[in-house]
This record gives structure tokens, C-alpha cells and sequence, in this order.
């Protein structure tokens, strides 16, 4: 929240108390990784209202999501979400089972749980969130109440995750991307991931945390003579990864998760090199192997 902070204080707008969520003109950026994808985005935007069930009016938030995929180039997906607000509850239409999930709940207190929407991938269960701390913030001259939550992700196997966040009325999430639900689902083999929030905007509010639209090309570049210099292996692994690499050249390594994270990183000028992944929970990795000449990004998956 600190950061948050610095951040808004940046900015000199004056408004009073306003709507709790999908003001004119909201619109969300979100870091993506697709999986064997760099780091992309996520924009959201607030198009309008949209009826269903005859009655209920429901926030349209129409979506698109950029990245570069290694092999195949760049992928865009396009659709829309469909949200409703009642009594400081954000809600998520499930078009699968026409029912209103809770997304973000404002009335809540310390102590508080709700359930998120199951995700669409057969991998993952229920989300649990809970409630920690509450309060509220000036942020740019409104006055916005604010979550602390913990949040509890299943797969189907009953492996679980715990991730932290904290919530904004109007924002959202600021470390996860609650729209992509199914991110919050650990282990789900290929699952798409969101990431933290870059930027949000409304008619009153401009907070930029990073390049709103994120996009790096060449993240998960392969030159076309590194397979010949590199080599992984097992891959499945338990708890370590062999490294072997040609005529003993210079070599940095780095590990990511698939929220981008670095996990670990060294160097080495040996010809076979093992990395200690025991302390990392079960699930997909990304290893980039570089030198002057060449670079090499490979998906790995801990069993």
C-alpha cells in the first residue's frame, strides 16, 4: 500500500467521495503471461451497461490481451466481461451458469470470506479470499475504502497457493488480476496468468504504476543456433535441473514463475551446471540461458 501511496501523491486532482466501481471512462491495465509468453497486457475498459435476465443491468468491461508467444508470434485475445453492483458488492457475471459471483465485496470487515468463481480450466477449484485489515485512503482527493486480503487458491487436486492483495474501490486489485480468476488457481497446466496492475484511469483518478501497456517482443526470443549451445534436463523434474552448455562459454541463468517473478539467478563458466529448485513449489518455470551470442528461454515443469 505504501507504494500505492508515494504514487497517487504524485497527482492533484480534488474530487469528493464518488461511485465505488466502473466510473466513466475506467479502465484497467494488467501485466499478462500467457503460457510460453513474455510479459504482456491486459487492458479493461468500461463501455457501458448491458441487460440481462430482462432486469439486471450489469457493467460491460470489454477486454484485450497482448503478448509475444514464443514460436508462434504475437497473440491478442478480445471479448468482455460482464460485471453488477449492488449494496458495495462488485459482482462477476458466470455466463456458464448465469449466476453473480463475488468479485469484491466493500461492505466487508476483518475476518470476512467469500468465494470466487471457479475457474473454466478442469485444473482448478474455488479461490478462497479473506479479509485481514480495512480502511480507507485519500487517493487524488477521493476518499476510497480499502481491503487487505489473503487469498487461498485450489487446484483439483487440492494443492493450494496463498497470495496477498489489496483491494481499492473504484481500482480493484493492485497485485493480482481478480478478472482473470482462473490466475489465482496454482498448477493449472497452460493457464493463462495475470499479473499485477499497472495503470488505472478514470474522469477523476490517473494512477500509472508501470507502462500501462506492457510489451515485450522479444522476452521469450530463441536464436536459431542456441539449441546446439544449450541443454536442459529432465524436464518433468523433482528437484533439480541439469544445465549443459558447449565449450564452457559464459553463461547468465535466470528462473522465473509464471507471474514473472525472478526465482533465481547466477551465472556460471562451467560445461554442466545443476539448479536447486527443491524449495519451489510444484508447477510451471521458465529458464532463459544467455550469452553474448545467444539466448535460450525453455518452460520446465516442477512435479
Amino acid at each position: 500500500m505504501k507504494k500505492l501511496i508515494l504514487i497517487t501523491s504524485l497527482f492533484l486532482s480534488h474530487f469528493g467521495k464518488a461511485q465505488f466501481w466502473c466510473t466513466p471512462g475506467a479502465t484497467w491495465h494488467y501485466k499478462w503471461q500467457p503460457a510460453f509468453g513474455a510479459m504482456g497486457y491486459s487492458k479493461y475498459q468500461f463501455t457501458g451497461t448491458t441487460t440481462i435476465s430482462g432486469s439486471i443491468t450489469c457493467q460491460n468491461l470489454s477486454y484485450e490481451r497482448k503478448a509475444h508467444v514464443m514460436f508462434t508470434g504475437i497473440t491478442t485475445f478480445t471479448g468482455n466481461i460482464l460485471t453488477y453492483t449492488a449494496n458495495q458488492v462488485v459482482y462477476r457475471y458466470n455466463s456458464s451458469n448465469m449466476n453473480l459471483d463475488t468479485l469484491y465485496n466493500f461492505n466487508a470487515v476483518a475476518g470476512d470470506k467469500w468465494t470466487l468463481s471457479p475457474s473454466n480450466y478442469s485444473t482448478c477449484a474455488k479461490s478462497k479470499v479473506s479479509v485481514v485489515a480495512t480502511g480507507t485512503q485519500n487517493v487524488q482527493g477521493t476518499t476510497l475504502k480499502w481491503l487487505k486480503v489473503n487469498i487461498l487458491g485450489f487446484n483439483s487436486s487440492g494443492i493450494s497457493n496463498a497470495y496477498t492483495d489489496t483491494i481499492y474501490e473504484r481500482i480493484g486489485a493492485v497485485n493480482y488480476d481478480f478478472f482473470e480468476t482462473y490466475q489465482l488457481c496454482p498448477h493449472a497446466s497452460d493457464g493463462n496468468t495475470g499479473g499485477t496492475l499497472n495503470c488505472y484511469s478514470d474522469q477523476q483518478i490517473s494512477i500509472v504504476r508501470s507502462t500501462c501497456n506492457y510489451f515485450n517482443p522479444v522476452g521469450l526470443e530463441m536464436l536459431s543456433n542456441s539449441d546446439d549451445l544449450f541443454h536442459i534436463f529432465p524436464n518433468p523434474f523433482n528437484e533439480l535441473l541439469n544445465i549443459e552448455v558447449k565449450e564452457g562459454i559464459g553463461l547468465a541463468i535466470e528462473v522465473k514463475n509464471t507471474l514473472g517473478q525472478i526465482i533465481l539467478k547466477q551465472s556460471t563458466v562451467d560445461n554442466q551446471t545443476k539448479l536447486d529448485l527443491n524449495a519451489q513449489v510444484p508447477g510451471i518455470y521458465f529458464v532463459t540461458l544467455k550469452n553474448t551470442h545467444s539466448q535460450k528461454t525453455v518452460k520446465v515443469l516442477k512435479r
